[in-house]
């Protein structure tokens, strides 16, 4: 129980903290119960066994809760796209899923949850250098996100929440780089001129502050296959 007191606010945001202590409950009622018992008649009796079956059902019924049929791509729209559109080797981050890995887990890939705030010292450039190319994000809420897929030569949007980096953008549609020759020039993969949807990226390399429409705001510039 000590555990309980410590950690409460786990317990109450992660129910399925109890079943790691469960047994220890279960047992102290079990005995608790049966030396109780033989003193039990007439009404007494009959209450505890009715709440006893009581219990058993309730209990019943949430342990059945992990077997529920769920519509995954109901629940986590993200899954398809991750899953078509990165490879099952690639290291991803995922942005704006907090610590859940339900969503890398049902798309079986391999990547890293990004929640700044737990690791305040963290930098674009270290998660480049651990081999990450890709980022799965339904809006780039963090400037690591942000700085993360330019950190490469080449920028590329492969879909709504999915976007590589590096120098293979995989036939993205739309990319973008800070190469000085090409900025202010917007093309998609087959050359074919964009509008650019945002000003380039400052020279500190600070990502431009976005609106919440899709495309995002990237400095949009050619790119080749």
């Amino acid at each position: 129980m000590l555990t309980i007191v410590a950690f409460w606010n786990l317990y109450v945001v992660h129910d399925y903290y109890l079943a790691a202590i469960s047994p220890v409950p279960a047992a102290v009622a079990g005995v608790a119960v049966s030396r109780a018992w033989p003193a039990l008649r007439g009404r007494a009796g009959a209450f505890v066994a009715a709440w006893l079956v009581a219990l058993l059902g309730v209990g019943a019924s949430i342990a059945t809760l992990p077997y529920r049929h769920v519509s995954v791509d109901k629940a986590l729209p993200a899954v398809d796209e991750v899953s078509r559109l990165t490879m099952p080797f690639d290291l991803v981050v995922f942005e704006g899923y907090d610590w859940s890995p339900a969503l890398p887990f049902y798309a079986r890939r391999t990547g890293r949850m990004l929640v700044p705030a737990s690791d305040p010292g963290l930098t674009a450039g270290e998660l480049a250098g651990d081999g990450y190319r890709i980022l799965v994000t339904a809006r780039l809420r963090s400037g690591i996100a942000a700085d993360f897929v330019r950190s490469g030569r080449w920028t590329g949007v492969l879909g709504r929440r999915v976007y590589v980096t590096g120098d293979e953008l995989r036939g993205a549609p739309v990319a973008a780089t800070d190469e000085p020759i090409l900025t202010g020039a917007a093309c998609s993969t087959d050359r074919s001129p964009l509008p650019a949807t945002a000003p380039p990226r400052s020279s500190r390399g600070v990502a431009p502050r976005r609106s919440s429409s899709w495309p995002p705001a990237l400095p949009l510039r050619p790119s080749s296959r």
